[in-house]
């Protein structure tokens, strides 16, 4: 499954290499009022914990994050333990996401720390090639120290993404933001309600302007 992640590895010459390697401090999606919460946006070399209860329209709200790191021509990597979903490309690349910028690795799910998606991935970890990371996947608690060093050493863009609700009273003390997500379809709205921040709070905005 690692293939075509090592293929993508190769740099195609040193001055796009280089490039790719461009300290970008901040990641700001089309919400200013989102991005002004975030200080600005999500922030290179740290972790973010985002939580998307499965159905609720959660992990919508990360390609505006996604589309705006493909515009810079950022390498992005989804990655998903879940066999049963995968992506639809035509729906985001209508949201602008620029699919020949974007990898998607499917993992083994495993109740085995050793077999982890983390430990699956983990050469990815040690290169700044894909500064955009999602881990749509189980994490283990342990597995958070690993993840905060090498997106600070390696100024990556970590998401770690839950498939529930995120509470205020306990959670990963390395993520830099916390925030759930869910989607209103009656009214084409987004809540974000951000946890843990540059201003805690709950914003309800209009998607229409970026669909």
């Amino acid at each position: 499954m690692l293939a075509p992640l090592t293929d993508a590895l190769q740099p195609q010459s040193a001055r796009f290499y280089a490039k790719t390697q461009c300290a970008i401090p901040k990641l700001a999606s089309v919400y200013s009022s989102l991005d002004l919460s975030l200080g600005g946006g999500l922030s290179f070399g740290h972790i973010t914990e985002w939580g998307a209860a499965w159905g609720k329209g959660g992990r919508r709200g990360l390609l505006p994050f996604l589309a705006e790191a493909t515009r810079r021509g950022l390498w992005c990597l989804w990655a998903s333990d879940r066999a049963d979903v995968s992506i639809y490309p035509p729906s985001w690349h209508a949201h602008g996401v620029k699919l020949n910028l974007l990898r998607v690795a499917h993992l083994t799910a495993s109740q085995d720390p050793e077999q982890s998606p983390v430990e699956q991935l983990k050469p990815i970890f040690f290169s700044p090639f894909f500064k955009m990371i999602i881990l749509d996947c189980r994490i283990w608690s342990q597995e958070h120290a690993f993840l905060a060093q090498r997106a600070e050493r390696e100024g990556l863009l970590i998401i770690l993404v839950r498939s529930y609700r995120l509470s205020s009273y306990r959670g990963n003390v390395r993520a830099r933001y916390r925030l759930n997500c869910w989607h209103d379809p009656l009214g084409h709205k987004q809540h974000f309600q951000l946890i843990k921040g540059w201003h805690p709070q709950h914003l309800l905005l209009d998607e229409k302007g970026w669909e």
